[in-house]
């Protein structure tokens, strides 16, 4: 085994057909060699290493692309259900570990550098302006939303320093064991961390951009529409969701054992969701019942698509009307192009 060796953590949030997996269990490592491999598999065969109380089996690898600098940690899942039979699936993750190696990479790592700069700079402002409010800062929405932006920006660039060390530690260790396990597994998870905290980061920071076009009037109608229907669409959503958790814990229990897209609650909410959308299947709910298949449909596209749906647009249409006239008598505002000039002045 090897001293990275770790326990794949991504089995704990990527679920497969017949449930989670942990990944704990007993290892053995193939080697390079075909033929060694081939007798090892052999004797685990002949010992039953698979038994009645195998649920399943994991084959892990790791591949390096040189071409364009990329590694693919692959994992083949075996599962045996208690019923019997195998299920197979897969998990690829492809991920970039070793930066630094084009000019592309410098220009990133120089960006990176300004953005690093730019978070110090933002850190510092915050907390001053901390100091200065006290407790008055959090309660404005706009500081909560910098503070997520930075936080999510710590975490990205500790992530990103992560790959380099242990990427860089952990080649190391294989150049001199070749024969090991190359384990990225940790790795892998870590990239996912990683680029959904970008995501998250980049969606805040336009989010960010409506503080300053809130100077223009048209622009200002979507913050003071949303802000005067909240408490009719709070209220509104209450009566919503008792009726659709209604339909989708019937629909589990009627449906879930004949239609995939049924076989748990959560995936029935979600089919549910896509069904407000237009994306169904129709002919399923039929075979599954034809009673309550056709049943189930229309009275959940009567309530929740024709009534519920169209109050909702109701709500924000008054909101709307509302706030224009509000506006319409309102003398004209500071403009963005106005705000930019007197700050520099």
């Amino acid at each position: 085994m090897s001293p990275f060796h770790s326990e794949p953590l991504y089995y704990y949030i990527v679920p497969f057909q017949f449930g989670y997996y942990s990944g704990n269990g007993y290892v053995q490592n193939l080697p390079l060699n075909k033929s060694a491999a081939e007798g090892i598999l052999k004797e685990l065969k002949e010992s039953l290493w698979i038994d009645r109380g195998t649920r399943a089996i994991f084959l892990d690898f790791t591949t390096y692309n040189a071409n364009i600098n990329l590694f693919s940690v692959a994992t083949f899942l075996f599962e045996f259900p208690a019923a019997g039979g195998v299920f197979p699936g897969a998990v690829f993750n492809t991920v970039e570990l070793i930066p630094f190696l084009t000019q592309y990479d410098f220009c990133i790592l120089g960006f990176q550098f300004i953005f690093i700069l730019f978070t110090l700079f933002y850190i510092i402002e915050e907390l001053m302006e901390m100091v200065s409010l006290k407790g008055a800062y959090f309660a404005r929405t706009w500081n909560q939303v910098d503070l997520l932006v930075i936080i999510l920006s710590l975490i990205h660039q500790s992530l990103n320093i992560y790959f380099v060390l242990t990427t860089n530690s952990r080649l190391k260790y294989l150049i001199q064991v070749k024969d090991d396990f190359a384990d990225f597994q940790d790795l892998a998870f870590a990239s996912n961390l990683y680029t959904g905290s970008i995501g998250f980061c980049c969606f805040f920071t336009w989010i960010k951009l409506f503080k300053f076009v809130s100077f223009n009037r048209t622009m200002t109608q979507l913050s003071r529409t949303l802000s005067k229907c909240a408490n009719d669409v709070a209220n509104f959503s209450v009566m919503f969701f008792i009726i659709f958790f209604g339909f989708a814990q019937a629909g589990y229990l009627w449906f879930g054992s004949q239609i995939s897209d049924y076989g748990s609650f959560p995936e029935t909410v979600l089919t549910l969701l896509r069904l407000i959308l237009g994306d169904f299947v129709y002919a399923d709910l039929v075979s599954a019942n034809r009673v309550l298949g056709p049943v189930f449909f229309l009275c959940y596209v009567f309530f929740c698509i024709f009534f519920i749906l169209n109050m909702f647009l109701a709500i924000i249409n008054e909101s709307y009307g509302a706030v224009k006239e509000e506006m319409a008598q309102e003398k004209e505002g500071l403009v963005l192009g106005d705000f930019f000039l007197e700050e520099i002045i």
